[in-house]
């Protein structure tokens, strides 16, 4: 990816994203003209593709592996139990993830990096900062799925090592059990009433925690290039009392110890139905103006499964799994995916001012700057 890209932010607005989706029937994920035969299929763990090969070639390969082991796939997350089910039921091959299934990005990218003598893990999903991190680090293998090019080219790398599935905005998840008087605006939590109730993850690992910064950044005037309204809100934050070092998790949120949450807005509108009024939970989106962030699927270049692996990412990007991300209230990202018309009636409305930084190679840069400045001027508070 270019470092040259634009950095300013894409301003979107929801029926933007959404144009692209129909209401037509899903399509297969490869056509089933191009299956060769079993008896001629070659299965070459040491070489395995490196773009789009016929699916009963993956199928038939994958199902000799037996399973694929993802880092980072959280069944509460983006509705990705969907993956876990669909691998065994369709393709009769186990998605293994759940020890892993709440690691930060830098903490999937860490264990590619770090098992190397004895890989674990086959996939992983990544803030897209990581894209680029990951690919300079030689972490990821070169896989061209079948949807590469329905992508936006700024959201899937040019050297093949990863691509983005899916993006949602940062809002505010708040367990009305435990909080009365509901926050409106990013300067409410400012407030002495919120003391020692405000989750917010951490921006030195966690994509979350980026997007979280990035969010209150933007709203308060902020860009890539200028990060000092957001630090100086968390810094304000943190020295109120207000901010707790609790990460804002679905444990944490249902006990109330992160009674507000900096979360992504589809994961705490889940939340609502997943906890059945116990507790009741409300999500805000301030109106002032909020951040998108998408995440990217990359597969472990040392993948002790790579053809599972290739077959997990297929599935993700086809119809099937666009819907699936789509039902846990997230926003596809593959042009021309067909998702159905209730389906895409559920997603949320976006605010009017959304700022979607879409050049990974900026983030990095300004990331990085974040990471040092979070120590040294909102912690230290």
């Amino acid at each position: 990816m270019s470092s040259s890209r634009k950095i300013a932010p894409v301003l979107l607005a929801g029926a933007t994203v959404l144009a692209a989706f129909g209401t037509q029937a899903v399509r297969p994920i490869v056509s089933s003209a191009s299956s060769p035969r079993a008896a001629s299929i070659t299965c070459d763990e040491k070489n395995p593709p490196t773009s789009a090969v016929p699916m009963a070639t993956l199928m038939y390969c994958a199902k000799k592996e037996g399973e694929v082991h993802g880092f980072g796939y959280d069944p509460t997350w983006a509705h990705e139990i969907g993956l876990y089910q669909a691998m065994q039921k369709n393709y009769g091959v186990k998605f293994v993830g759940q020890a892993e299934a709440l690691w930060t990005s830098a903490q999937e990218l860490g264990g590619f990096l770090n098992q190397q003598d004895n890989p674990q893990g086959d996939i992983a999903e990544v803030g897209l900062k990581w894209g680029p991190i990951g690919a300079t680090a030689g972490a990821y293998a070169v896989y061209r799925h079948s949807h590469w090019n329905d992508i936006p080219a700024n959201l899937r790398a040019a050297d093949g090592t990863w691509s983005c599935g899916y993006y949602g905005v940062i809002g505010l998840e708040i367990n009305t059990d435990k909080v009365k008087v509901i926050p409106q605006h990013w300067n409410d939590l400012l407030k002495p009433i919120y003391r020692g109730l405000v989750a917010v993850d951490d921006p030195r690992g966690a994509n979350q925690g980026v997007q979280t910064v990035l969010a209150v950044n933007y709203a308060l005037g902020g860009s890539l290039s200028n990060l000092d309204p957001g630090i100086k809100y968390f810094a304000q934050l943190k020295k109120s009392g207000n901010f707790i070092g609790v990460r804002p998790l679905p444990g944490p949120i249902a006990s109330g110890n992160a009674a507000i949450s900096f979360r992504w807005s589809y994961n705490a509108i889940a939340d609502i139905a997943r906890y059945h009024g116990n507790p009741h939970i409300k999500v805000v989106v301030p109106s002032e103006g909020t951040a998108g962030g998408p995440y990217c699927e990359v597969i472990n270049k040392l993948a002790p499964h790579p053809y599972a692996a290739r077959l997990a990412e297929e599935w993700l990007m086809s119809d099937e799994g666009q819907t699936n991300w789509a039902t846990g209230y997230t926003y596809p990202l593959v042009k021309g995916a067909k998702i159905p018309a209730g389906v895409t009636k559920a997603l949320p409305p976006l605010p009017s001012k959304v700022a979607i930084y879409s050049d990974a190679n900026a983030l990095v840069a300004a990331t990085s700057s974040l990471s040092q400045r979070w120590n040294t001027e909102v912690l230290s508070q």
